[in-house]
């Protein structure tokens, strides 16, 4: 039985929209990211941001390492002894 090419037509059409709709999600998915990572550097601790945008601290972290990483706010505060320097 030969593929019905209205159906398969409706289906291409679907499919196009399923890619557009990854695209975007893949888009949205890494500015939500980014901005999150952005609060943390401002200062924000991952508790409070998780708080503020109701899911855990753990998710938080996850989301932070993923995004590059939480900044080494201890190393700056206090430099490494002289003999521990490279």
């Amino acid at each position: 039985m030969p593929v019905d090419p209205e159906l398969l037509t409706a289906a291409r059409a679907a499919e196009a929209r399923l890619i557009d709709a990854e695209r975007a999600a893949d888009i949205a998915r890494a500015d939500f990211h980014h901005s999150v990572r952005r609060l943390q550097l401002s200062g924000g601790s991952l508790r409070e941001i998780a708080d503020a945008l109701g899911l855990s601290h753990q998710r938080i972290h996850q989301i932070v390492e993923g995004a590059g990483g939480a900044r080494p706010w201890r190393r700056a505060a206090r430099p490494a002894p002289i003999g521990a320097r490279c």
